[in-house]
């Protein structure tokens, strides 16, 4: 068992609070002594959480700057939320996945392994960012968008609805890529 997994690395603000749009009140994340020298940082001073539940006690897992997540949002393994990265609803970073930048992530979407987003990026819905994928500068991602290999998402691009990019997939500028929407059951009068 490694030191990581015996102790808490951080602790929670009652004082530096900050309130979002939703009235939710987040708490500044402040990381013990023994965090900050193992990890290499410069500050204690963390971004801000709803709950300790969004951010993993264990592993290297980390929330910097005026990061926010909250929700049932969760950060865990070695993920990095930086710079003023927003993350909420029932999104799920792991393994080394780093958002950062003013990049958005929202609703149910998971994202892992060596995936990166960043700029003004947006992914929102059922989405799976994956493998060592980028989204970068404007791009909204949608739906039950699958992203994932090597694949690299940039420029002023729309992806919705039920859509795998895979491999060493480039889309860049202003494309939209609209696919079907999942079948649903439908009621009938």
């Amino acid at each position: 068992m490694d030191i990581l997994s015996r102790k808490q690395k951080y602790h929670l603000s009652k004082l530096d609070i900050r309130i979002v749009e939703d009235g939710t009140i987040l708490f500044r994340i402040i990381y013990e002594d023994w965090f900050v020298e193992q990890e290499h940082l410069r500050s204690n001073l963390g971004g801000y959480i709803e709950t300790e539940k969004n951010l993993s006690q264990s592993g290297r897992c980390m929330i910097l700057d005026n990061a926010i997540v909250y929700q049932r949002a969760r950060i865990k393994n070695n993920a990095r939320i930086l710079d003023n990265a927003i993350i909420y609803g029932c999104a799920n970073i792991s393994d080394n996945a780093i958002i950062k930048d003013q990049a958005t992530v929202l609703g149910c979407t998971k994202v892992c392994g060596d995936a990166k987003i960043y700029g003004n990026a947006k992914i929102y819905g059922k989405c799976t960012i994956s493998d060592t994928a980028s989204i970068y500068e404007n791009a909204a991602i949608g739906g039950y968008t699958q992203i994932k290999d090597n694949a690299s998402i940039y420029g002023n691009v729309t992806i919705c609805e039920n859509i795998i990019i895979k491999n060493y997939i480039k889309i860049r500028n202003a494309v939209q890529l609209l696919g079907l929407k999942p079948k649903t059951k439908q009621m009938y009068a």
